[in-house]
């Protein structure tokens, strides 16, 4: 059986937006009503975990020794934050 493929933030956020609509409306029964919440939830998971890795890749920033501000990117794995790369100076930092 083929995995299904993990729908990018927009396609689940859309998905979540949708699904509130439906429920906000009132005219759902209430079976269907349930299974669109708990849809509704997984996709919610689903915007969550992009974010978090989303968020992992952003530069962390620093200080050195000399009190600038350094650029440093962020290692991710399936676990999460692992560690942080090389400092770099930020674009309108002048290196020197």
């Amino acid at each position: 059986m083929a995995k299904a493929k993990k729908p990018s933030f927009e396609e689940a956020l859309a998905e979540v937006e949708k699904r509130v609509a439906a429920l906000e409306s009132g005219e759902v029964p209430l079976e269907e009503a349930i299974e669109s919440y708990e849809r509704g939830i997984t996709s919610i998971q689903a915007c969550y975990e992009i974010l978090e890795k989303a968020e992992a890749k952003l530069l962390l920033l620093q200080k050195d020794a000399d009190g600038r501000l350094k650029a440093q990117r962020a290692q991710v794995d399936k676990g999460g934050l692992k560690g942080v790369g090389k400092a770099e100076p930020l674009e309108d930092e002048d290196p020197s």
